[in-house]
C-alpha cells in the first residue's frame, strides 16, 4: 500500500517547502558505495608470472614483462589466418548475440538517464455529455473543451535514479566484457582449427616425402635382388615398411578434413569454398620468438572474463542501493497548467484557467518487509558474485601459469627434436652408403629410415603443439 501526499492550487507551494526538498536532493545515494575487490597479497609486487621467472635465463627472453599486444595474430603475418579470423568475427552467432545484448544495455542506460530530466505531458480534448431530468422529459447536452500541459520531475533525494543509472552503466561494461570474451574464444578457436589444418598438411608432406624415400629404397632393393646382391627377404621388408607408411595417409587426410569442416563452421561457411582460400599457403605460420606476458595484476584488469565478473559485482552492489531507496519516499515536483470551458470562445478567459504546483510524495509505508527481503536477497547474490569473482581470478592465474609452463617445455622439446631430425637424416645417408659398400645390413637401412620418419613426425607434432601452446597462452592472457 502506498501513501501519497501533494499540494495544488492557483498559487503553488511555498518557496520554503520547495527549498527544503531541493536541499534534500543534494543528499548522497543510499546503499553501499562500490569499491573494487582486493587482489591477493602476492600480486602486489607486479612481477612477471611465477612460471616465467622459473625459466632458465635464455628462455626468460620469451616472456618479457611488457603488456601483451592487441591483435596478436597479426604478428604471425599470415593473411589467410587474418582473413579467416575477420570472417569468423562477422559470422559467429554467439558474438552476434553478445553485440546485440551490448546494444540493448546501452539503450537501457539512455532510459535510466532520462529519469534525471522532467517529463512533460501535453493533452487536449473535447468531451460531450448528455443528461436528463428524473422524469425523463428534459435532456441537456454539454460540451467541454480542455487543454493542459503537465510537468513532473523526480527529485532524486535518496539516489534511486543515480543507483539505477549506475546499474545500467556497469551492465554496459559487463556486456562489453562478455563480448570481448566471446571474441577471445572465437579468435583462439579459429587459430586452433587453422593450425590443426596446416599441421595436418605438414604431417602429410612428411609422410609423402618418406614414402618417396622408401619407394626409392624398395626400387634399389629390387634391383639388387635381380643382381643377386640382396635377398628376397630384403625386398619384402622394404615393401612392408613402405605399405605401413602409406597406411598413415588416410588418417592424416581425415584429420585435415575435420579441421577444414571446423574452420568452415567457425567462419559461417560450408567446407567447399574454403578449399581455394586455404591453397594460398600450406605451412604452419612461424611462431613469434618473444611473447610479452605482463604481470598478474595487469592480467586481472585485462582478461575479459575477470572484467565481466568484476562488473557484475559492481552492478549487484548498485542494485542494493536501488532497492534500499524503496524504503524511503519518492519525491516528485509536479506542475500543471490548463484550460477548460463549455465554449471554445471562453478558453482565453482567465476564469477557464487552472494550474497546480507542488511536491508529490509516494511512500511504500506498508510494504517494507518485502523490500527488506529483496535487499537481503540481493546482498546474498552479491556475496555469491564476490566468490565467483575470486574463483575467476584464480582460474585466470592458473591458466596463464600452466600455459607458460607448457609453452616453454614444448619450445625446449622442439629444439631437441630439430637436432634429432638432423642426426637421423645424416644417419640415413651414411647407412645407405655403407649398405651399398656391403658394410651394413639392409635391416640397418630400414631401421634408419624408420627412425627418420618417427623423428620427422615427432618434430611436426611438436611444431603443431608449440603453435597450439602459443594460442593457449595468448588466450589465457586475454588476447583479443
Amino acid at each position: 500500500m502506498k501513501g501519497q501526499f501533494g499540494m495544488s492550487g492557483k498559487f503553488g507551494m511555498k518557496g520554503a517547502a520547495l527549498s527544503s526538498i531541493l536541499l534534500l536532493a543534494g543528499c548522497s545515494a543510499v546503499g553501499p558505495d562500490y569499491s573494487r575487490p582486493l587482489e591477493p597479497d602476492n600480486l602486489e609486487s607486479q612481477q612477471p608470472f611465477a612460471s616465467a621467472r622459473l625459466q632458465k635465463p635464455a628462455a626468460q627472453l620469451l616472456y618479457p614483462s611488457e603488456q601483451p599486444v592487441d591483435a596478436w595474430w597479426l604478428q604471425l603475418k599470415d593473411p589467410v589466418l587474418t582473413g579467416l579470423i575477420e570472417q569468423s568475427l562477422q559470422a559467429n552467432t554467439d558474438l552476434r548475440v553478445a553485440l546485440a545484448n551490448l546494444t540493448a544495455a546501452r539503450a537501457l542506460l539512455r532510459q535510466q538517464e532520462i529519469q534525471f530530466q522532467p517529463s512533460v505531458d501535453l493533452s487536449a480534448g473535447v468531451e460531450r455529455t448528455r443528461s436528463s431530468a428524473v422524469s425523463g422529459q428534459q435532456t441537456e447536452t454539454e460540451t467541454i473543451s480542455s487543454a493542459s500541459l503537465g510537468l513532473a520531475w523526480e527529485l532524486d533525494v535518496f539516489g534511486r535514479v543515480r543507483r539505477s543509472v549506475e546499474v545500467a552503466r556497469t551492465n554496459i561494461e559487463r556486456s562489453q566484457a562478455l563480448s570481448d570474451d566471446v571474441k577471445r574464444i572465437v579468435i583462439a578457436d579459429v587459430a586452433s582449427a587453422y593450425f590443426d589444418l596446416r599441421g595436418a598438411q605438414e604431417r602429410r608432406r612428411v609422410v609423402e616425402h618418406n614414402i618417396g624415400n622408401q619407394r626409392e629404397t624398395l626400387d634399389l632393393t629390387i634391383t639388387l635382388v635381380r643382381e643377386g646382391i640382396a635377398s628376397q627377404l630384403d625386398s619384402a621388408r622394404a615393401r612392408a615398411q613402405l605399405t605401413a607408411t602409406q597406411a598413415l595417409l588416410p588418417v592424416i587426410v581425415s584429420d585435415q578434413n575435420t579441421a577444414l569442416n571446423r574452420l568452415a563452421r567457425l567462419t559461417g561457411r560450408v567446407p567447399g569454398p574454403l578449399d581455394g582460400i586455404l591453397q594460398q599457403g600450406d605451412s604452419l605460420p612461424v611462431m613469434p620468438q618473444f611473447i610479452a606476458v605482463g604481470d598478474a595484476l595487469s592480467l586481472i584488469r585485462r582478461r575479459p572474463d575477470v572484467r565481466e565478473a568484476e562488473r557484475a559485482l559492481a552492478s549487484l552492489t548498485a542494485q542494493i542501493g536501488v532497492e534500499t531507496a524503496d524504503l524511503y519516499p519518492t519525491v516528485n515536483f509536479i506542475a500543471s497548467v490548463g484550460v477548460a470551458a463549455d465554449n471554445t470562445s471562453k478558453l482565453n478567459d482567465h476564469s477557464s484557467m487552472n494550474y497546480a504546483v507542488g511536491p508529490g510524495i509516494v511512500w511504500n509505508l506498508f510494504n517494507r518487509g518485502a523490500i527488506r527481503a529483496r535487499i537481503a536477497q540481493t546482498e546474498a547474490e552479491t556475496e555469491a558474485q564476490l566468490a565467483r569473482f575470486d574463483g575467476t581470478v584464480l582460474l585466470a592465474l592458473e591458466e596463464v601459469n600452466s600455459a607458460l609452463m607448457r609453452h616453454a617445455q614444448e619450445r625446449d622439446r622442439n629444439l631437441v627434436l630439430q637436432e634429432s631430425v638432423a642426426a637421423s637424416r645424416e644417419a640415413v645417408e651414411l647407412v645407405k652408403l655403407r649398405y651399398n659398400a656391403g658394410v651394413e645390413s639392409f635391416l640397418d637401412v630400414l631401421e634408419a629410415e624408420r627412425t627418420l620418419l618417427d623423428s620427422e613426425r615427432e618434430l611436426t607434432a611438436s611444431r603443431i603443439d608449440f603453435a597450439q601452446g602459443t594460442i593457449n597462452l595468448y588466450r589465457a592472457l586475454g588476447g583479443v
